[in-house]
């Protein structure tokens, strides 16, 4: 039998019990804040540094998009190179808004000797509180014009002239090459330097390589790339019928468009002996007026007929039918197309990025 004091000790005994717990739960609950908290500054502190991290990578991607902007302005010709064929361009600084900072190199280091075609850009950010991040990517020179037309007139179908047409060709005894049939018509006078090894009249006709060809295709082969991706690089003009002076004096490329129908181009000039201009006509054509054009005329569908006369001081070349061609003068200036050769812009080299 338990004693009348072993009774009483009971309750003190359990009060001694609750208070351990109780004090346990305590420490459990206070250890628990502990590491709620340095969780917290854990995580602040890692947003902190993405948040510098995506600053400085912002910074170094903006200093790459400075850097390929300035690209479009160089002039190859000018740049300087050691004895190992390497060049370098001046680098690039600046800041942003939020006070990143930016430093990009350009040069072809370790690429081709002497070629400024391909260029390595080189940028590194900051983001002002001692976080950097590099980017890198290759960016290659895309001519506008990569394959110059052989002579004044290049047709991928057939070429039947209407009108007069006049072939001036000084650099090489071709007036027109086709990849379809030639018909006679019209009134054609053909003017070049020596005997044409094509006849008649210089006209070297039913070429099956480029009659084989799509019209996209023969596209690509004088663009380099196809209409989606160039009518992409410029701010297409829909017109019926299209006013030359609405084209800027400094524009290289213009593209003239009519939702499927046929292009119309009124009186005027593109293009200019010192600045010429590549004209794409996105459909059928047909000159609405004395047009005169220094540069290239690409039709991307057929050259339909006309009373106005065309005056083209460089290439015409159709992807369609030359069914209407005339009454034109096409004098090939080889002159003007190698401009429009050397004229384009970098384009970064796919699956060159790096960063780090």
């Amino acid at each position: 039998m338990r004693s009348a004091e072993s009774f009483r000790a009971l309750p003190a005994q359990r009060g001694a019990a609750t208070l351990v717990i109780t004090v346990l739960l305590l420490f459990s609950m206070s250890l628990m804040m502990l590491y709620a908290a340095r969780v917290g500054v854990v995580e602040q502190r890692l947003a902190a540094n993405d948040t510098r991290a995506r600053a400085a990578f912002a910074a170094a991607q903006a200093g790459l998009g400075q850097a390929l902007s300035g690209l479009a302005a160089l002039d190859r010709d000018t740049l300087e190179y050691d004895a190992a064929g390497r060049t370098a361009l001046a680098p690039v600084a600046g800041a942003l808004a939020n006070g990143a900072e930016y430093a990009v190199e350009t040069h072809n280091r370790a690429l081709v000797p002497f070629e400024a075609g391909l260029l390595r850009l080189e940028s590194r950010g900051s983001s002002g509180a001692g976080d950097a991040r590099s980017a890198t990517l290759l960016a290659a020179f895309a001519p506008l014009l990569p394959n110059v037309p052989p002579a004044p007139l290049v047709v991928r179908g057939g070429l039947s002239p209407a009108g007069r047409l006049t072939l001036v060709n000084l650099d090489r005894p071709v007036g027109a090459w086709t990849g379809g049939a030639y018909t006679p018509g019209g009134l054609l006078d053909p003017r070049f330097s020596e005997p044409a090894p094509c006849g008649p009249f210089g006209i070297c006709a039913d070429d099956a390589r480029i009659g084989a060809l799509t019209p996209e295709a023969f596209f690509a082969n004088t663009f380099g790339r196809p209409p989606p991706v160039l009518r992409a690089a410029t701010r297409p003009l829909r017109c019926a019928p299209c006013d030359p002076a609405a084209v800027p004096p400094d524009a290289r490329l213009v593209w003239f468009e009519n939702d499927g129908a046929p292009v119309t181009i009124a009186a005027g000039r593109l293009g200019t002996e010192e600045h010429p201009v590549a004209v794409i006509v996105a459909g059928d054509f047909a000159p609405a007026g004395a047009l005169e054009i220094h540069g290239l005329l690409f039709v991307l569908g057929d050259w339909l007929a006309g009373i106005a006369p065309l005056t083209v001081a460089g290439a015409v070349v159709v992807a369609g039918e030359a069914a209407g061609a005339g009454p034109a003068e096409l004098i090939y200036d080889g002159g003007a197309l190698e401009d429009l050769h050397r004229a384009g812009r970098y384009a970064v080299v796919p699956g060159s990025w790096i960063d780090f």
